[in-house]
């Protein structure tokens, strides 16, 4: 198996957040990513939450879109913004140097 120290996926706690934030259950995120063509069921889902689960990249775009995040914000927990802002902060940080 795949995994890095134990760990399957690097999006369980975003996707749990996100899913709350929504106050959708896992059955109803499964059922919304299955109407796009993506075969998560309940339990699959339960399982990328516990980082049981390694998550494809389609299903990755699939879970974004159903829980109104990005792409980017479930693989790093930054807005897009941020990420902009902390890329030009380390740039700075690396020419003072």
């Amino acid at each position: 198996m795949i995994g890095y120290e134990g760990n399957k996926n690097v999006v369980s706690s975003r996707v749990r957040e996100a899913r709350i934030r929504l106050n959708l259950s896992q059955g109803e995120v499964a059922a919304q990513l299955q109407v796009l063509g993506i075969n998560i069921d309940q339990q699959m889902l339960s399982r990328i939450e516990h980082n049981l689960r390694l998550v494809t990249d389609f299903e990755l775009v699939g879970l974004a879109y159903v829980l109104k995040v990005s792409v980017y914000w479930l693989l790093s927990g930054y807005a897009w913004e941020d990420s902009i802002q902390r890329g030009l902060d380390s740039f700075q940080e690396v020419r003072e140097e």
